[in-house]
């Protein structure tokens, strides 16, 4: 809790300062599908709800970096089945 508090707390201040939309970062923001790829490869060993809870917030990430318009409708296409239930991680296009 002690590393993700700095985090949080800034998060949340640049949500209040910017809005979600602008507020934003990351790699689905960015588009960058192999970095997503590799984080749900890396929790292939975790429960079943934390990978839901990763998949469902990527979901709604996709749908904001769309509104911010950082995202390709390319790009997001590939992220929502990537992240969907039982999207597959390895799936390369």
């Amino acid at each position: 809790l002690a590393a993700l508090k700095p985090l949080i707390l800034g998060t949340l201040q640049n949500v209040e300062k910017s809005g979600a939309v602008d507020a934003l970062t990351g790699p689905i923001s960015r588009g960058d599908v192999q970095t997503v790829r590799r984080h749900l490869q890396a929790m292939s060993g975790m429960s079943d709800s934390m990978q839901n809870t990763y998949r469902s917030l990527g979901q709604a990430a996709v749908q904001l970096a769309r509104r911010k318009e950082s995202l390709s409708c390319r790009q997001a296409r590939r992220l929502r089945h990537m992240l969907s239930i039982g999207g597959d991680a390895s799936e390369r296009h």
